[in-house]
């Protein structure tokens, strides 16, 4: 069982999520705010921290508790629900593996998927980090967990890390400032953040506080004339000489007013599973779109593209094959497939080759009017569609296709440097919220290193990540497919073939 630690001030959620992940953990600490988090933090070992947005003062003291918490456990999983629509310092919290979540997104099992997940990514990352070394090694530097057992636990050493955060590097011997220790006062002046917080006390604190309501209802019930209430000197307290305590109460009745209503939290009772919608039973309806992306140049995007085109032309079907590029990552290939002999059918500025209609280094704007072209199928090569910067990647210009399509498709080569890439892709799209199995199509490998590529995920890791691993053996030329791509294809392909089809021999000619 994990130990959870859970910030927030919502009885309802705490009581929901304490039923939601009973059989994941147990809460050894709950607590209202992060007043004093770091402290109880700590002495709770805690390994999961979850967090609900208003228990953030601000998003500067976020961030730095943040800081404090990855030098000391630099392997802590953190979730964040949140309520206010995606902006930079929700983006902002992803790319620092900060697992978030919105309120109208929760769901059964989906945390207990999610933190599950997180977890196996920063395994990965690790192991990616001393991957070359476990290559030159006969031993191996990591537990491959192929007893498929849930509550096995892979053994990694921490390394002593010495962080980078923005501009400032943050060594594990620096001091950090406390936020949480500062004046009250000082940070209700200075705290322009779009981020409000509820504040919470002790016993003896909301006791000043009713107090202090009280004293103010009955001097305002002393006068029955309001305007004389309004101009006597009595009532007049100016903001240099108001209490401390009046002044978080003025603050805490404010925040409230701004709060908008939670929408209702789904219950454990009467739980409806819905089962997968099946796309396509015998024919196909509308254009089914096939997205292929690559977890570097020269991964094999367009190859597999022009693959999964041929086979789908050799069983005649109307497709379409687009490149949707960033010209500035992934240079166009396509037109050098074009001889000239023949237009494409539907759309103007394409060529046709095999029976497939190719499009070369399409706009948007074109990729739309294709999508609308009534063709059956259309594949879209992306390219890469994140670049790579150590662990950190960043979205390409139409990473957001990868999302729309009905079957999407990450194109590996199985070298040591492409473990990393991958995983940088797989953690870059899991963090944009997607929900669907991984079809990992690995290129020109023989079975030999195939297993060894595909090995370094654990069981475990598999199934958290739902990854889904293809052998595509040495192909030189995509248009001329052999038995072994032919037996392939309509196995990733298989939610998106009429199954009229499927009881047919395919043939090609």
């Amino acid at each position: 069982m994990h130990r959870l630690f859970l910030v927030s001030d919502d009885e309802d959620f705490a009581q929901w999520v304490e039923k939601e992940l009973s059989d994941y953990g147990r809460f050894v600490r709950k607590i209202d705010d992060f007043e004093f988090f770091i402290q109880q933090w700590s002495t709770s070992e805690a390994e999961i921290i979850i967090a609900t947005e208003y228990a953030i003062e601000s998003e500067d003291s976020f961030f730095k508790i943040l800081n404090q918490v990855e030098i000391q456990d630099p392997f802590i999983t953190i979730m964040l629900i949140y309520f206010r629509e995606e902006d930079t310092f929700i983006q902002n919290l992803k790319d620092r593996n900060v697992v978030c979540i919105s309120w109208n997104d929760l769901d059964f099992g989906l945390m207990e998927k999610r933190i599950e997940q997180s977890r196996s990514i920063k395994e990965l990352q690790t192991r990616a980090e001393s991957y070359p070394q476990m290559h030159s090694s006969n031993k191996s530097e990591y537990v491959n967990d192929d007893t498929d057992e849930t509550d096995v636990e892979i053994k990694i050493e921490q390394p002593e890390l010495t962080i980078q955060f923005g501009l400032e590097i943050v060594d594990k011997e620096s001091p950090l400032e406390n936020s949480i220790t500062d004046n009250i006062e000082k940070h209700y002046v200075n705290s322009y953040s779009t981020i409000e917080s509820k504040d919470l006390f002790n016993e003896d604190f909301e006791k000043k506080v009713e107090f202090i309501e009280k004293t103010y209802v009955e001097s305002h019930q002393e006068s029955s004339d309001e305007k004389d209430q309004e101009d006597s000197p009595q009532l007049k307290v100016s903001a240099d000489k108001q209490s401390e305590e009046e002044v978080v109460l003025s603050r805490r009745n404010q925040t409230k007013k701004r709060y908008p209503k939670l929408p209702s939290l789904p219950k454990h009772e009467n739980q409806i599973i819905y089962k997968d919608r099946v796309i396509i039973k015998e024919k196909i309806i509308g254009t089914v779109l096939i997205a292929v992306a690559s977890t570097n140049r020269r991964a094999g995007s367009s190859h597999n593209a022009i693959q999964i085109a041929r086979y789908l032309s050799g069983n005649s079907f109307e497709v379409a094959c687009v490149e949707l590029l960033d010209i500035n990552v992934n240079p166009s290939v396509f037109k050098f497939l074009d001889d000239g002999t023949k237009k494409s059918k539907k759309m103007d500025d394409g060529f046709q080759s095999e029976g497939i209609d190719f499009y070369p280094a399409a706009n948007y704007e074109k990729y739309i009017k294709i999508l609308n072209a009534e063709y059956q199928y259309v594949v879209v090569d992306l390219g890469q569609i994140v670049t790579n910067q150590g662990r950190k990647s960043k979205e390409g210009r139409f990473f957001k296709e990868f999302f729309r399509a009905n079957i999407s498709i990450i194109s590996t080569f199985p070298a040591i440097w492409d473990f990393q890439f991958l995983v940088n892709l797989v953690d870059k799209l899991l963090n944009n919220s997607w929900n669907k199995p991984f079809n990992v199509l690995v290129n020109f490998t023989d079975d030999k290193r195939y297993k060894k590529f595909t090995d370094t995920f654990t069981s475990r890791e598999k199934r958290n990540l739902q990854l889904q691993f293809f052998q595509n053996n040495f192909l030189p030329d995509p248009l001329n497919l052999e038995d072994e791509t032919v037996s392939i294809i309509p196995e990733i392909l298989s939610s998106v073939i009429p199954s009229s089809k499927k009881k047919k021999r395919f043939y090609f000619f």
